[in-house]
């Protein structure tokens, strides 16, 4: 019977979550390895898929699929990083993942002898450097996060859909919480209703989203700018 059950319960879901307030989700599956190609490497990594059950018989009715944009030893590296792990950390807080734990094993790549992160960001950085940060945040989702997925930790969420219609990770403060947290959901900012708004419209667009709910490739999330960690 477990057989069949788990088979149920990974069979694919072609209905995405919808925008709006959420209960009943859990953090159904989660992908850090790189992705290519045509032996390029693809500018996203760590995909989370956030499913919403049924209450009563535990079975998903609808799934959609998140991804984040890997870091890039450019202009837009602090930006990128601040993102990044401002939004990880409010996953797993929600998740009930020690806060500490996680930001400390996302940053076992940085120098040992870097003792203010803050001043350590703006600084010139090689590519490999930039490229382990990126290894590191990507294993502490890995070691922090698949865990809940097997505890099916509950959850509830503000469903983010971006103006092309295509479901976004949240980077503000309570964009997801434990289920049974006595903090509320954030707003929903003017920018992100007008987005909504806007993507009602590009269902005529010729590139639709997959069954997931992910953006196609070269999709620019829209984002905010979260608050220096």
């Amino acid at each position: 019977m477990k057989l069949v059950q788990d088979f149920i319960e990974s069979a694919p879901v072609e209905k995405r979550l919808e925008f709006g307030y959420t209960n009943n989700i859990i953090l159904s599956h989660v992908d850090t390895s790189i992705k290519k190609e045509n032996n390029v490497i693809k500018r996203k990594q760590i995909e989370l898929t956030l499913a919403e059950i049924d209450p009563d018989t535990g079975k998903i009715k609808a799934a959609s699929t998140g991804s984040y944009w890997r870091l890039t030893n450019d202009e837009h590296f602090i930006s990128g990083y601040l993102q990044l792990v401002s939004s990880l950390i409010t996953v797993a807080n929600a998740l009930g993942v020690d806060q500490n734990k996680f930001y400390s094993e996302a940053l076992r790549a940085i120098p040992d002898d870097v003792t203010n992160v803050k001043a350590w960001l703006p600084t010139k950085h090689t590519d490999v450097e930039v490229e382990d940060l990126q290894g590191s945040i990507a294993n502490a989702v890995e070691k922090f996060f698949v865990p809940a997925v097997t505890k099916k930790t509950q959850l509830k969420m503000k469903v983010i859909i971006n103006n092309k219609g295509f479901f976004e990770l949240g980077n503000t403060e309570d964009w997801i919480l434990a289920a049974d947290s006595d903090r509320k959901l954030s707003e929903y900012t003017s920018g992100e209703v007008a987005n909504y708004k806007e993507s009602l419209t590009a269902q005529k667009s010729k590139v639709k989203p997959d069954a997931t709910g992910s953006s196609p490739k070269g999709e620019k999330p829209v984002t905010g700018s979260p608050e220096l960690m």
